[in-house]
């Protein structure tokens, strides 16, 4: 009986380190490259960010309402802190930077611990007050991949800001 326990919880062990291992892969140049299908990935100040291995977590979107089009970008992980990233004036692959007068996109950051909503938008870019850019390196009708970076800041306290770096998503049109 010990025997077939110890086999069983060695199995466990093997099984759960394989599954560990197959989330967060590393790639020949020695960068990380989530192996899960669909992901948002980042650094927050610092801290890394990946989102759940779970379509209701990851969602790229093309919303329209009222002559406005906006390609919504998504990932969420296991707390339903997410990263937000909205392409108004979306044009294909390219960078679309927070700053530019002539695109609308917007990046934010949501957290419930404690609950709350860092923006990076234009308005606050040209005050100077944050910074951030959307590049868009890969896109078609099913699927969209890029790379972001952006500083934001707490909409109830401007002094509070974070900084999102080493952004990466790859996400499939829902």
């Amino acid at each position: 009986m010990k025997k077939i326990t110890t086999i069983l919880l060695i199995a466990t062990l093997i099984l759960n380190f394989n599954s560990c291992k197959k989330a967060n892969e590393t790639t020949p140049d020695g960068g990380n490259t989530p192996s899960q299908e669909e992901f948002v990935k980042c650094k927050i100040d610092g801290v890394d960010f990946i989102s759940k291995d779970d379509n209701l977590f990851n969602h790229a979107k093309i919303i329209s309402l009222g002559g406005l089009t906006m390609h919504q970008l998504r990932g969420a992980d296991e707390a339903t802190e997410a990263i937000l990233l909205s392409l108004y004036d979306f044009d294909g692959t390219g960078v679309y930077d927070v700053a530019d007068p002539d695109k609308n996109t917007t990046c934010q950051w949501l957290t419930v611990g404690p609950y709350a909503t860092y923006g990076c938008d234009r308005k606050n870019a040209l005050a100077g007050k944050v910074s951030g850019k959307v590049e868009i390196t890969f896109n078609s009708a099913e699927r969209i991949e890029g790379t972001f970076e952006f500083t934001a800041i707490n909409g109830e306290n401007e002094t509070d800001k974070v900084t999102i770096t080493e952004g990466e998503f790859r996400l499939n049109y829902k």
